[in-house]
């Protein structure tokens, strides 16, 4: 019975070190820096996860694909070097919409 003891203490630790972790990030407490810099480091994975599932309508799926293709497309190369700040304004522009987007994918899945 020993071993078996054991684990399940051990399991036990690990479940209310995950509540309070998960406490502590939904609650608004202070976090450390090494915390905040691992969300930062982890949020674009998760944004990008969401954006591009194919749970959304055919035009909320296809639509930040093809911001991205339009970001790295040499076009877009082109009328930076033609343009200059207009087309850099033209690219925040279109990286605001990609952020719409993502939030329009994620209060669509918590509403339901």
């Amino acid at each position: 019975m020993g071993p078996l003891l054991f684990i399940l203490q051990a399991e036990l630790i690990l479940i209310l070190q995950d509540l309070n972790d998960y406490n502590q990030w939904f609650s608004g407490q202070p976090r450390s820096l090494v915390d905040r810099l691992r969300d930062v480091l982890t949020s674009p994975c998760h944004a990008f996860g969401e954006m591009f599932s194919m749970g959304g309508q055919l035009l909320d799926v296809l639509y930040p694909y093809l911001c991205l293709v339009y970001l790295g497309s040499s076009l877009d190369f082109l009328l930076k070097a033609l343009f200059g700040l207009q087309s850099f304004l033209d690219d925040c522009f279109v990286i605001l919409l990609l952020f719409i987007m993502y939030h329009k994918v994620v209060t669509q899945r918590l509403a339901g």
